[in-house]
């Protein structure tokens, strides 16, 4: 029999909406992509950077993280990966063109704002790492199935993250509306976009 408990659940509920809200490398990059792209955009990373909590989830669901945890060799795998993929935003952002009619950077698919936040969270190890060691912690073996308690805690997870960070893709389009509205304004956020991705690009390889 199933049971997490109604006050086990709020509780994580809590938790996740707090470490949602406090800045990270996850909601500072939505913030800057629906800054330089729109609303929509953020959507889209969105909608990607939670694809890849739910594949986190399901790793730690199916203890295969921790096997990453621990072999070192594949961890750094993952590091050096992700140190890679943001070193290529930093310079694509730092080159980014700027239409002189519109005075606005060229526009993404949909389709590559969404791989752009799914390999964003799924190549940040500090990510795979949170989640093992938050989920866990609000498991009980007593109450029933330990994979359906992780499933159910990893839903839960992300439907926070979603309407979190969506709510952070709105500001930043609103900011980029009220304040950035110029090509030369437009032109400072996408250095100041690439020099961002560069310093996160460090401290996860660090």
């Amino acid at each position: 029999m199933y049971y997490l408990g109604f006050n086990n659940l709020v509780s994580f509920t809590l938790a996740t909406l707090v470490l949602a809200i406090i800045p990270g490398p996850d909601n500072l990059f939505v913030l800057l992509q629906s800054m330089s792209y729109g609303k929509k955009a953020g959507f889209y990373v969105v909608l990607g950077l939670c694809t890849g909590l739910l594949g986190h989830t399901l790793l730690v669901t199916i203890g295969v993280a921790n096997f990453i945890q621990t072999n070192t060799y594949a961890f750094r795998i993952i590091k050096i990966f992700g140190f890679c993929y943001l070193l290529y935003l930093a310079v694509r952002s730092w080159t980014t063109p700027i239409n002189k009619i519109t005075h606005h950077v060229t526009m993404l698919s949909p389709i590559q704002l969404y791989r752009r936040g799914l390999l964003m969270n799924l190549t940040n190890p500090k990510v795979l790492l949170f989640v093992l060691a938050l989920l866990p912690d609000f498991v009980n073996v007593k109450n029933g199935h330990i994979t359906t308690q992780l499933a159910t805690l990893g839903g839960d997870m992300i439907v926070i993250t979603f309407i979190v960070f969506n709510m952070v893709a709105y500001l930043g389009s609103t900011i980029s509306k009220l304040f950035l509205n110029n090509g030369q304004s437009q032109y400072y956020l996408t250095k100041i976009t690439a020099i961002i991705f560069f310093l996160i690009a460090i401290k996860i390889i660090l």
